[in-house]
């Protein structure tokens, strides 16, 4: 959401409800699976368990700027693809805010990690809903 305020597209609230499902269902399985699938490939390459979810998560974002300017010109952003790749984009937009809170976290000890984890996804969430 963030991103695409930058861009300055206007985010209204019935369009953002048309989107809803999109992006809790596509966005999430989406992100997870690809996360879950480069996080995986990192490990088994050698990459630690921190390392790897880092680069997991962080390479199963897209550019919202690009696919969204993209979309606009080929006039496919009101269609059923379109509503369902905002959907997608927007779940990503997202999930950077637990992301960029949990990386710093990644670093501690293995004891401190769950408290740490905890109190990151508090703070997601109280950041997400303001």
């Amino acid at each position: 959401v963030f991103f695409l305020f930058e861009m300055g597209l206007e985010l209204e609230l019935e369009r953002l409800k048309s989107v809803g499902r999109d992006a809790f269902t596509l966005g999430t399985g989406q992100f997870f699976l690809t996360s879950a699938l480069i996080g995986t490939i990192a490990a088994r390459m050698g990459a630690s368990a921190p390392t790897a979810l880092v680069l997991g998560g962080a390479l199963a974002l897209s550019s919202s700027a690009f696919v969204i300017q993209l979309l606009n010109e080929k006039g496919e952003l009101a269609s059923r693809f379109g509503r369902a790749t905002f959907g997608i984009l927007l779940f990503q937009d997202l999930a950077v805010v637990p992301l960029l809170v949990i990386t710093p976290l990644l670093g501690g000890s293995g004891a401190q990690l769950g408290a740490a984890l905890r109190l990151a996804a508090i703070k997601s969430f109280s950041a997400l809903s303001l």
